[in-house]
C-alpha cells in the first residue's frame, strides 16, 4: 500500500485555530486525484511538535506544514490505495474540506464554538471554496457524519450551493436523512472495513478507467441513488436545482432520459 505525506495550514482567528488547504500527497504530482468533505479537522496538528507548541504559544498567525497522519487520514489513505489497486504508480492529492475549519478534538464543543461564530466562518468558507473549485477536482466524497445540529446546516447548504453551481460530481455512503453521509473512520474495524468497501463499489460503478488515454478517469452512464428512488424524477430538483438527497453528481441531469439508469440501492 502507498504511504502519502499530508500537508495543510492553520491560522489563528478569534484566539481559535483554523485548518486549511489540506491534502494527502502520493508521489510529487501535483494533480487533485478527487476531494472529501468532512465535519471539521478535530485534532490535527503539524508533525513537528516543537513547531506546533511554537505555533500555538507565540504570536505566529499562520503556519504550513507537514501534518501527523490521524486515523482519519489512514482510512482515507486505505479508500484511495483500494480505488487505484491494480495503479501501484499513481501520484496525486486527495484534497480535504470541511464543513468548518474550526480545529478541536472535541465534536460537541466545536459545534458550540460554531454557534458563536457563524456568520464569521461562513464567510471564511466563501474564500476556501472559491480555492476549492480553482482546483478542478474530479470528484468530491461526501462524508461529514451524521445527525448533525440544525445549526450546522447552513454550513451544509453552503457547500450543497457550490457543488450544485460548478456541477460537481459526488458521491457518499448515505445515512438516514438527506444530510447523513457516513465519516470515513467509524469506531469499529469492521465497519472501517466495510465502509472501505462501500465506496470502492460506489466509485467503481460511477467511473471507468480509459481504455483510450492513461490515468484520465471518465464519468459512467450511472447514477447512484443511495436509498430509494423517488417516484418521479422531476423530485431530483426543487426551483430548478439539484438536492443533496438525490446522492449524485449534477452533471447526470444533463443525460437523464438518454441513457439506461441504474440504481445502486444501498
Amino acid at each position: 500500500m502507498k504511504k502519502p505525506k499530508v500537508f495543510g495550514a492553520f491560522y489563528k482567528m478569534d484566539d481559535k485555530i483554523m485548518r486549511t488547504q489540506t491534502y494527502l500527497q502520493w508521489g510529487t504530482s501535483k494533480k487533485s486525484i478527487g476531494a472529501v468533505i468532512m465535519s471539521n479537522p478535530g485534532s490535527s496538528q503539524l508533525k513537528s511538535t516543537q513547531e506546533w507548541n511554537s505555533f500555538l504559544t507565540s504570536n505566529q498567525d499562520r503556519i504550513v506544514g507537514e501534518l501527523s497522519i490521524d486515523p482519519t487520514m489512514k482510512q482515507l489513505n486505505r479508500v484511495i490505495n483500494g480505488i487505484y489497486i491494480n495503479k501501484e504508480d499513481f501520484e496525486g492529492r486527495l484534497y480535504i474540506y470541511n464543513l468548518f475549519p474550526l480545529r478541536n478534538p472535541n465534536v460537541d464543543f466545536s459545534r458550540k464554538e460554531f454557534s458563536l461564530i457563524e456568520d464569521k466562518i461562513l464567510k471564511e468558507n466563501e474564500l476556501i471554496i472559491e480555492e476549492c473549485f480553482s482546483q478542478g477536482h474530479p470528484w468530491f466524497l461526501l462524508a461529514w457524519g451524521c445527525n448533525h445540529p440544525q445549526r450546522l446546516k447552513s454550513s451544509m447548504k453552503q457547500w450543497n450551493k457550490a457543488l450544485t453551481k460548478y456541477n460537481a460530481v459526488i458521491f457518499g455512503k448515505r445515512g438516514r436523512t438527506e444530510w447523513d453521509y457516513y465519516h470515513p473512520s467509524p469506531p469499529l474495524q469492521q465497519a472501517k472495513d466495510v465502509y472501505c468497501e462501500d465506496i470502492q463499489l460506489i466509485y467503481q460503478s460511477m467511473f471507468k478507467q480509459s481504455k483510450k488515454t492513461k490515468d484520465k478517469l471518465k464519468v459512467s452512464k450511472t447514477f447512484y441513488i443511495p436509498s430509494k428512488g423517488p417516484e418521479d424524477w422531476k423530485d431530483l430538483l426543487v426551483n430548478g436545482e439539484k438536492q443533496f438527497k438525490t446522492g449524485y453528481s449534477a452533471k447526470t441531469l444533463d443525460i437523464v432520459g438518454a441513457h439506461k439508469m441504474i440504481f445502486l440501492l444501498m
